[in-house]
């Protein structure tokens, strides 16, 4: 991260000319025309006051409601500031990480052998430099392929809050990352339920924006990290009195060491990619298909999943004919099986408002306003009047993913909006499996139990509320 970059970005932000914020910050035009040409840094003695006054002027020009979301193209990872003191926290910070890079460079220090190095002490500090230090990365390297390795701390009590807060909210600079994530069953058993949630929904949220892949450690992992590979390794520490600590180290020898010893013990794969999916489903397409329609016990739909949709339909959407046979029997085989079937409320008003169905293994497929009635209508072939009480509607928070329990694997299905990046994420720990379960009843409201009466009375409620069915 370059300060005359930061600044130009900055100042650009605040809508202020430079002349104005030379004056505020005791400086003449042509002094910060040099700095803000990268000609030279502020001097060691003129350091703390030049960020003290920098954050502070910008602070008052830039802050407002939502204001995070002007940092964009500077930071894709932030969090959104609830008062002006946060945001000057936040850029004082800033300004010091990038003065502290810049003065390494200049006085030749090469932080990526360097043996000493910084530590950030407390919730404000630990919150704002993960997210700068993340940034930096992101956006030197955006839309190149940059690989990360976690255990982020999210049943941590102490890093949990600070995780909750940070958004993405550039997903071009995220496009090309693949992020490692790793699962040490024995710390979530020993944790509280909430813990489990808070995993859950670092998933969801970083699945929208890049690759995520999560892994079984075949022992306890006892240090909690991010590592960005190549570049940066980030340690979160607890102290005693339950003070965070973030730990950096640049050291890229050590990053060596440390990525071969986490892999040495080859962890176990959780999650699949559509190709990977593929390939194991048509191994053994008899065994799964059976094992969906007769060991399924329940089904959460919180997408439009296309259950129902016909082979006729699916040859437009994949080329691979034999695959588009065993994907139909599969779907049918869930609807068949004697399981419990819920679908929240969003997810039947998605589809009935845009038609999008979600093709797992094969793609997307939008159904025509005027067929969607019919398309609803094809549940009547599958539910006989003794299994409508097995499908409940639910009001729920969740999206964008769906969860099949069957008696020995708890299946996670996820995929962004667009639909391009989906994956099967595979559970097989019992106390794992329930855990999700958990989260999942904890913010899902059962609405209704179906009959084929209310079926019917719902469906025409739904379509009939929609103004492209209202002809």
């Amino acid at each position: 991260m370059k300060l005359h970059l930061l600044l130009e970005e900055l100042i650009q932000i605040a809508q202020k000319p430079k002349t104005d914020f030379a004056l505020n910050i005791n400086m003449t035009p042509s002094g910060l025309s040099k700095i803000l040409t990268g000609k030279r840094l502020p001097s060691v003695r003129e350091r703390k006051m030049f960020t003290k006054l920098t954050a502070e002027y910008l602070t008052e020009s830039i802050y407002s409601s939502k204001c995070y979301l002007k940092f964009k193209s500077l930071f894709p990872i932030i969090y959104d500031f609830q008062s002006k003191g946060e945001l000057l926290s936040f850029l004082t910070y800033a300004i010091e990480y990038a003065l502290d890079k810049n003065f390494a460079q200049e006085s030749s220090v090469n932080l990526g052998y360097a043996e000493r190095g910084f530590y950030y002490l407390g919730h404000r500090s630990v919150l704002n430099l993960f997210c700068v230090i993340l940034s930096d990365y992101l956006v030197h390297h955006c839309g190149e392929p940059l690989e990360l390795f976690s255990t982020l701390p999210v049943q941590d009590s102490c890093y949990s809050r600070i995780l909750k807060r940070i958004v993405i909210i550039n997903s071009a600079c995220t496009e090309g990352v693949t992020i490692h994530h790793f699962i040490d069953n024995s710390n979530y058993m020993s944790s509280h339920t909430e813990s489990t949630e808070s995993l859950f929904s670092l998933i969801f949220r970083l699945n929208e924006h890049c690759d995520v892949n999560l892994w079984n450690a075949p022992s306890p992992i006892r240090q909690y990290f991010l590592l960005i590979k190549g570049h940066v390794l980030l340690l979160f520490n607890d102290q005693m009195d339950e003070t965070p600590l973030l730990i950096p180290i640049f050291h890229k020898s050590y990053l060596i060491v440390f990525q071969n010893a986490l892999l040495k013990e080859e962890p176990q794969p959780i999650s699949y990619s559509t190709e990977e999916a593929i390939a194991i489903f048509k191994e053994d397409p008899q065994n799964i298909i059976q094992m969906l329609e007769q060991q399924t016990e329940s089904v959460y739909n919180f997408l439009p999943i296309g259950y129902l949709i016909q082979k006729s339909e699916l040859k437009g959407i994949h080329s691979d004919k034999a695959l588009i046979e065993l994907v139909e029997k599969a779907y049918h085989a869930v609807l068949k099986g004697n399981m419990h079937f819920y679908i929240s409320f969003s997810t039947m008003e998605r589809f009935v408002t845009f038609g999008k169905l979600i093709l797992p293994l094969l793609g997307q497929t939008v159904i025509p306003a005027q067929e969607r009635a019919a398309y609803l209508q094809r549940f009547n072939l599958f539910l006989k009047d003794e299994q409508f009480h097995k499908v409940q509607v639910v009001n729920s928070g969740h999206s964008n993913f769906s969860v099949l329990f069957s008696q020995d694997a708890t299946i996670l299905y996820t995929t962004n909006n667009s639909g391009t990046r989906e994956k099967f994420h595979v559970f097989t720990h019992p106390e794992m499996c329930q855990r999700l379960k958990d989260s999942i009843l904890a913010d899902s409201h059962v609405a209704f139990e179906l009959s084929p009466d209310l079926w019917k009375a719902y469906q025409e409620d739904l379509l009939s509320s929609n103004s492209l069915f209202a002809r």
